[in-house]
């Protein structure tokens, strides 16, 4: 398994420092499955600070299940786009979201535990 944050994301370069790594550890025979961050840092658009600040500003009260939502977004745009990067240079990949790879948690928003 390979985790890459925000940074390594968030931007055409560093995803392609990403899809090298990727490709090396194929070459070398392994299985890869990649868990991303949401690209950037606050104030950038898809960063999960910012789509928090977002939410907030229009309703501070927001539903903490609402809040789950929104802060999967960012992560669900760094994956599909980190696979569409993957998939343009050749190298095979599909996104999955949490619930999609088999991952359930218990109801309790904001600090939910994988069951």
């Amino acid at each position: 398994m390979q985790k890459y944050g925000g940074t390594s994301l968030a931007n055409q370069e560093q995803r392609d420092k990403v899809c090298g790594i990727v490709h090396k550890t194929l070459e070398s025979g392994s299985k890869v499955v990649i868990v991303v961050s949401a690209m950037g840092r606050q104030q950038e658009p898809y960063a999960t600070d910012t789509l928090i600040q977002m939410v907030k500003e229009v309703n501070p009260q927001t539903d903490p299940r609402e809040m789950d939502i929104i802060m999967s977004c960012g992560e669900i745009i760094s994956g599909v786009v980190l696979v569409a990067q993957l998939n343009a240079r050749g190298i095979p990949a599909r996104f999955f979201t949490g619930e999609q790879a088999g991952i359930v948690t218990d109801g309790h928003f904001n600090n939910a535990h994988i069951q």
